[in-house]
């Protein structure tokens, strides 16, 4: 599968830009993510502590300067209104299967509560399926993560597995269920409106 990822972004939704990263926007996403360290270390499995630093966000971030299926890449949501930083989010291969991808995200704190979660995974799943062309995405939450799984029931992903006890939190130790969903077109999705390139 051979794409030009660049030539096919940015993604727009009514309140969203969705697009590669930049060295611009760096300190703001940190400071957002210095902001919600606490909720990210609950939820997220990358967040242990040499992620908080700045460094790490800035290789994530030169990942973008050449996108690519075979590794994945990171995309950024912006306000249309503001350009204000609103979400991170992106695409990454499933080790050891062919063209299924997962997707997964987090959201500024003072964004958060208004349905940009939704929206912007459903225009990334759109993207996904329509412009990539894969052919299952996947996503996942862990236990007591109640607004990511308000999200993955809303964009009507199937529920696959529960893995009990498989992920160690960052916050405290404890050990919690991990839930897996996949999904298999963008038919399920609800409606929206989202332009490519």
């Amino acid at each position: 599968m051979t794409i030009n990822i660049k030539n096919t972004l940015p993604i727009l939704t009514p309140r969203l830009i969705i697009d590669l990263p930049s060295m611009d926007m760096l300190d703001e996403i940190q400071a957002a993510k210095v902001e919600i360290w606490p909720e990210l270390k609950k939820w997220m499995s990358w967040s242990t502590p040499d992620q908080k630093a700045i460094e790490p966000l800035k290789e994530y971030f030169q990942s973008a300067s050449d996108p690519n299926l075979i590794h994945g890449f990171p995309l950024i949501g912006r306000c249309r209104e503001t350009n204000q930083y609103v979400i991170s989010t992106g695409l990454h291969p499933v080790e050891g299967k062919e063209n299924e991808f997962s997707t997964g995200y987090w959201v500024a704190k003072n964004m958060q509560g208004k349905g940009l979660a939704t929206e912007a995974t459903n225009a990334v799943l759109r993207y996904a399926f329509d412009i990539i062309g894969v052919d299952k995405m996947h996503i996942c939450y862990y236990e007591g993560n109640l607004g990511s799984s308000r999200v993955i029931e809303k964009l009507g992903f199937t529920a696959t597995q529960t893995l009990e006890n498989n992920h160690k939190s960052n916050f405290d130790g404890s050990m919690l269920d991990e839930h897996l969903f996949e999904m298999h077109g963008p038919e399920v999705l609800p409606a929206l409106s989202v332009t490519f390139g």
